[in-house]
Protein backbone atom coordinates (compact mmCIF):
# COMPACT_ATOMS: atom_id res chain seq x y z
CA UNK A 1 0.00 0.00 0.00
CA UNK A 2 1.41 3.42 -0.99
CA UNK A 3 0.87 6.60 0.95
CA UNK A 4 1.29 10.07 -0.43
CA UNK A 5 3.90 12.37 1.02
CA UNK A 6 1.12 14.70 2.16
CA UNK A 7 -0.57 12.00 4.26
CA UNK A 8 2.75 10.96 5.79
CA UNK A 9 3.58 14.61 6.63
CA UNK A 10 0.15 15.19 8.20
CA UNK A 11 0.40 11.98 10.23
CA UNK A 12 3.92 12.85 11.37
CA UNK A 13 2.82 16.38 12.32
CA UNK A 14 -0.20 15.06 14.25
CA UNK A 15 1.84 12.51 16.19
CA UNK A 16 4.53 14.96 17.23
CA UNK A 17 2.19 17.87 17.91
CA UNK A 18 0.32 15.82 20.52
CA UNK A 19 3.42 15.00 22.58
CA UNK A 20 3.37 17.17 25.68
CA UNK A 21 6.71 18.28 27.07
CA UNK A 22 6.49 20.35 30.22
CA UNK A 23 8.39 23.39 29.00
CA UNK A 24 7.48 25.54 32.01
CA UNK A 25 8.73 22.94 34.47
CA UNK A 26 11.60 23.81 36.77
CA UNK A 27 14.88 22.28 35.63
CA UNK A 28 17.10 20.56 38.16
CA UNK A 29 20.28 18.51 37.87
CA UNK A 30 21.21 15.09 39.15
CA UNK A 31 23.46 14.98 42.24
CA UNK A 32 22.93 18.67 43.09
CA UNK A 33 20.95 19.58 46.18
CA UNK A 34 17.55 21.06 45.45
CA UNK A 35 14.66 22.21 47.61
CA UNK A 36 11.34 20.66 46.58
CA UNK A 37 7.86 21.32 47.91
CA UNK A 38 5.10 18.75 47.84
CA UNK A 39 2.85 16.28 49.59
CA UNK A 40 4.59 13.50 51.55
CA UNK A 41 3.02 10.06 51.46
CA UNK A 42 3.77 6.40 50.86
CA UNK A 43 2.94 4.38 47.77
CA UNK A 44 2.78 0.64 47.20
CA UNK A 45 5.16 -1.03 44.77
CA UNK A 46 6.47 -4.43 43.88
CA UNK A 47 9.82 -5.09 45.53
CA UNK A 48 12.26 -7.56 44.14
CA UNK A 49 13.22 -9.99 45.51
CA UNK A 50 13.01 -11.67 48.89
CA UNK A 51 14.00 -15.31 48.63
CA UNK A 52 13.48 -15.06 44.88
CA UNK A 53 9.89 -13.84 45.21
CA UNK A 54 8.35 -10.44 44.57
CA UNK A 55 6.54 -8.72 47.41
CA UNK A 56 4.47 -5.59 47.90
CA UNK A 57 6.32 -2.83 49.69
CA UNK A 58 5.45 0.66 50.90
CA UNK A 59 7.94 3.35 49.95
CA UNK A 60 8.12 7.06 50.82
CA UNK A 61 7.43 9.64 48.09
CA UNK A 62 7.00 13.31 47.53
CA UNK A 63 4.22 14.34 45.17
CA UNK A 64 5.43 17.61 43.73
CA UNK A 65 3.20 20.66 43.40
CA UNK A 66 4.52 21.32 39.91
CA UNK A 67 6.40 19.04 37.49
CA UNK A 68 10.17 19.20 37.19
CA UNK A 69 12.59 18.27 34.42
CA UNK A 70 15.76 16.49 35.56
CA UNK A 71 18.96 16.63 33.52
CA UNK A 72 22.54 15.43 33.76
CA UNK A 73 24.83 17.55 35.89
CA UNK A 74 27.10 17.77 32.83
CA UNK A 75 24.88 18.64 29.87
CA UNK A 76 27.75 18.85 27.38
CA UNK A 77 28.83 15.28 28.17
CA UNK A 78 25.92 13.56 29.97
CA UNK A 79 26.59 10.51 32.11
CA UNK A 80 24.92 7.36 30.77
CA UNK A 81 23.34 6.83 34.21
CA UNK A 82 21.74 10.30 34.10
CA UNK A 83 19.15 10.23 31.30
CA UNK A 84 16.84 13.25 31.15
CA UNK A 85 13.44 12.82 32.79
CA UNK A 86 10.71 15.28 31.84
CA UNK A 87 7.55 16.10 33.75
CA UNK A 88 8.50 14.34 36.98
CA UNK A 89 5.73 14.71 39.58
CA UNK A 90 6.47 11.85 42.02
CA UNK A 91 9.87 10.94 43.49
CA UNK A 92 10.89 8.01 45.68
CA UNK A 93 12.57 9.45 48.78
CA UNK A 94 15.73 7.85 50.17
CA UNK A 95 15.77 8.32 53.93
CA UNK A 96 18.13 7.55 56.80
CA UNK A 97 16.95 6.89 60.36
CA UNK A 98 16.80 10.61 61.25
CA UNK A 99 14.98 11.72 58.09
CA UNK A 100 12.62 8.71 58.34
CA UNK A 101 11.44 9.95 61.76
CA UNK A 102 10.86 13.43 60.32
CA UNK A 103 9.10 11.96 57.25
CA UNK A 104 6.65 10.11 59.53
CA UNK A 105 5.85 13.41 61.27
CA UNK A 106 5.02 15.10 57.94
CA UNK A 107 3.41 12.11 56.21
CA UNK A 108 0.03 13.16 54.82
CA UNK A 109 1.06 16.84 54.80
CA UNK A 110 2.79 19.30 52.54
CA UNK A 111 6.47 19.83 53.33
CA UNK A 112 9.73 21.21 51.98
CA UNK A 113 12.41 18.62 51.22
CA UNK A 114 16.10 19.32 50.65
CA UNK A 115 17.54 16.42 48.67
CA UNK A 116 19.92 15.29 45.95
CA UNK A 117 18.24 13.58 42.95
CA UNK A 118 19.62 10.58 41.11
CA UNK A 119 18.27 8.24 38.44
CA UNK A 120 16.90 4.78 39.20
CA UNK A 121 19.42 2.04 38.44
CA UNK A 122 17.96 -1.12 39.96
CA UNK A 123 14.70 -2.90 40.76
CA UNK A 124 14.62 -1.51 44.31
CA UNK A 125 14.12 1.99 42.91
CA UNK A 126 10.40 2.61 42.55
CA UNK A 127 10.34 5.79 40.45
CA UNK A 128 12.54 6.94 37.55
CA UNK A 129 14.09 9.66 39.73
CA UNK A 130 14.87 9.23 43.44
CA UNK A 131 15.98 11.88 45.89
CA UNK A 132 18.37 11.31 48.80
CA UNK A 133 16.95 13.45 51.60
CA UNK A 134 19.08 15.74 53.74
CA UNK A 135 16.24 17.54 55.55
CA UNK A 136 12.47 17.92 55.75
CA UNK A 137 10.73 21.03 57.06
CA UNK A 138 7.51 23.06 56.99
CA UNK A 139 6.64 24.54 53.60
Amino acid sequence: MKYSASIIRKTFYFLFSTVLIPVNAEEIQYNKFVELSGYLTQEVGIGCCTNGEEEKINYPVIKLRTPINVFSSNRSKPDIDEPPELGVTVMHLVLNDRTWRIFKKYKGKTARVLCSPYHAINSHHMTPVLCEVKSISKP
